[in-house]
């Protein structure tokens, strides 16, 4: 491709071991979009940015993916959960800067991408958000706790990014708190480093429920170019 620009020293983990359990058509990042799978689509899309990438798949999958891949991205088996497939793909490289972005997001543009991997070297962490439409409640044993308004709150998306430190600093406090699957952008906030916001596009929806795949493959997909069902 002609727009090909890599970042140094970063590596872009995809983790998406998942059963594909809500959705209920198996692994979604198998799921075909026109003719290229999920993966395929994201891949090509990041690997416009990131010259080394990690896929993380369900292990009985790994060499479909591998072949389906063609050498673009190295292929592991996944972990338990989310948090440790993302360490186990951490672990097997060496990059100071790392991008984390989702198989079932296969309509993330690469402005946005460019954007999170900036805003990451410069400030620790950063991230895709949406604004939200409405205000949202907090909610605790049954009751709204609070409330936050359209003007001041958003929605973590991927892709996100990361120096390696704001990373390894989540994971030990992983560790220690004996954290095993909650979303990884709460952890980092949680554990003292905030995020720098990057708007997101309207279209950049996580695929998780048969309505988001009709979405997907109906609507969304043609209108950027990417067939349909």
């Amino acid at each position: 491709m002609s727009d090909v620009i890599y970042y140094a020293d970063t590596v872009a983990l995809i983790p998406a071991a998942g059963g594909g359990m809500r959705l209920g058509q198996g692994p979604k990042a198998f799921l075909r979009i026109g003719e290229k799978t999920l993966l395929q689509h994201v891949i090509d899309l990041v690997s416009r940015r990131v010259g080394h990438i990690l896929v993380a798949v369900p292990a009985d999958h790994v060499e479909t993916a591998r072949a389906q891949l063609k050498g673009k991205a190295e292929v592991h088996g996944g972990g338990a959960t989310r948090l440790s497939t993302i360490a186990k793909l951490l672990a097997a490289c060496s990059e100071s800067r790392i991008v984390i972005h989702d198989a079932a997001r296969p309509f993330t543009s690469v402005e946005v991408l460019s954007q999170v991997i900036e805003a990451a070297g410069a400030y620790g962490a950063a991230a895709a958000c949406r604004t939200i439409k409405v205000p949202t409640a907090i909610i605790e044993d049954g009751f709204t706790k609070s409330a936050i308004s359209p003007k001041c709150g958003c929605s973590f998306e991927t892709p996100q990014a990361f120096r390696r430190d704001v990373l390894d600093r989540t994971f030990a406090y992983i560790q220690e708190h004996g954290i095993e699957d909650d979303a990884l952008s709460d952890i980092v906030v949680r554990a003292g480093t905030p995020f720098r916001v990057v708007a997101d596009t309207e279209w950049n929806f996580k695929i998780t429920t048969p309505l988001d795949w009709e979405i997907a493959v109906r609507v969304v997909g043609p209108m950027l170019g990417m067939g349909g069902a």
